[in-house]
């Protein structure tokens, strides 16, 4: 077989004749002791030669493929066989493709994509000519980052060192040509922390050891768009994320003491809390309620005796502080109780004692804690008629309109401790006292 012509054969006499003529003996210390040249597309101008040594095997070819007067394909030869060819595939001067043979065959190619000298890119071939193996540096720095495997030509796995460390951190591995499983170290410890699978080139499932423990603790079913995790390691799963046909959280359902069972259930809107449902002593019923707005907590609900009714209501202020407190304290389906607070501390409570409908008792709290004053209302008619006043969290002196006429008629005085040292009576409801004992 002739590797002067482009071809492969020489074709007919009249190319041997035309070679022949073109035959040079060279006499020089260059190794080469007969040049032969060709002009293959009848331009008139030479566009390959061939090198021979003095016993006539060849030893190189040159060639101008694109007829521009500039080589850019090198052929090299070792006892008439093919050994590497050299190229300039975009002719622009500089080799950037080496092609290695072995026995004829096509073993190895070698490509510097970018001109800067450094090879990205190394093709092993294996004995059918065959993709074997690819080497890839893929952001031109001299080391070599993407290692990929084939089978009789098919691609079966990939190996990447994302951060060029040298080791490998990130494997792909192919069926058929698809996508099956992917392993990821993400932090570069030495150790598998995320897994990713496929069907049909589609990610399927993934799972994550999130804290790098070795255990993993996360699993993500795209179809099902539901994330589980075990969040306390013990082999369990303890919490469900539900997505949306976008990913984005909708629901989360969490088993927090870690029994198997459901305690707290959030949902999302738009990915913000907007409620949660709480069972608080993990025995299967939900019994409190917290509902959120623009993903502050606003209002809590909670079910004290389970009855399957709401008895207790906590409201919040834009800063999560509580604000307002109401109970219904008999659960009696009413609500008798409020306590009223300011920058985290009570101001105010309030009572319905007698069930009405209507407040008949009220508190006023100082800065400390304690209360400074009440109003109550004895008869239900809607108007104070008893006032207390305290000093220290302790009754000082207590006021009541007997008549309900609007005026005090009866004062009593109290000590330190609290107990009733004077007591002061307006007989004639005129506003002053009239007796004092």
């Amino acid at each position: 077989m002739s590797y002067f012509n482009r071809g492969g054969a020489t074709g007919h006499s009249a190319h041997i004749i035309y070679i022949v003529l073109l035959c040079i003996v060279l006499g020089f210390s260059n190794g080469f002791s007969k040049m032969l040249k060709k002009d293959s597309n009848n331009d008139g101008n030479i566009d390959m030669w061939a090198y021979y040594d003095e016993n006539g095997n060849l030893i190189k070819i040159e060639i101008d493929s694109n007829f521009d007067g500039k080589l850019d394909e090198w052929r090299y030869f070792e006892k008439g066989d093919l050994v590497r060819v050299e190229t300039d595939t975009n002719h622009n001067g500089k080799i950037d493709t080496w092609s290695f043979f072995e026995d004829g065959k096509l073993k190895r190619q070698e490509q510097d994509k970018n001109g800067d000298g450094l090879k990205e890119i190394i093709v092993f071939l294996d004995k059918e000519g065959e993709k074997e193996r690819v080497v890839i540096d893929s952001n031109s720095n001299g080391k070599f980052d993407t290692f990929s495997f084939y089978k009789k030509g098919e691609l079966i796995k990939q190996e990447q060192d994302k951060n060029e460390d040298g080791k490998i951190d990130t494997w792909f591995y192919f069926e058929k040509g698809k996508l099956k499983e992917a392993r990821f170290d993400t932090n570069f410890d030495g150790n598998v922390d995320a897994i990713k699978f496929y069907e049909k080139g589609e990610i399927i499932k993934a799972q994550w050891d999130s804290d790098f423990d070795g255990k993993i603790d996360t699993w993500d079913y795209i179809k099902e768009a539901r994330q589980e995790q075990d969040r306390n390691k013990d082999g369990k799963v303890d919490a469900w994320l539900y997505l949306n046909n976008l990913g984005k959280i909708t629901e989360e359902k969490i088993d927090t003491n870690f029994d198997g069972k459901v305690d707290l259930i959030k949902h999302y809107q738009k990915e913000i809390l907007t409620l949660e449902e709480i069972d608080s002593n993990h025995d299967g019923q939900f019994n409190v309620r917290n509902e959120y707005k623009k993903g502050s907590l606003y209002r809590q609900l909670q079910d004290r005796n389970k009855d399957g009714k709401w008895d207790l209501w906590i409201y919040f202020s834009k800063n999560g502080e509580m604000k307002k407190l109401q109970i219904d304290k008999d659960y009696d389906g009413k609500v008798d109780n409020w306590y009223f607070y300011k920058n985290g501390k009570l101001i105010r409570h309030e009572q319905d004692t007698n069930k009405d409908g209507k407040i008949d008792l009220c508190w006023h709290y100082g800065k400390d804690g304690n209360p400074i004053k009440a109003y109550k209302d004895k008869d239900g008619d809607g108007k104070w008629d008893i006032f207390f006043f305290y000093e220290d969290g302790k009754i000082t002196r207590v006021e009541e309109d007997r008549n309900r006429d609007g005026k005090i008629d009866i004062w009593k005085y109290c000590n330190k401790e609290g107990k009733l040292i004077k007591t002061e009576k307006d007989l004639d409801y005129d506003g002053r006292p009239d007796i004092s004992f």
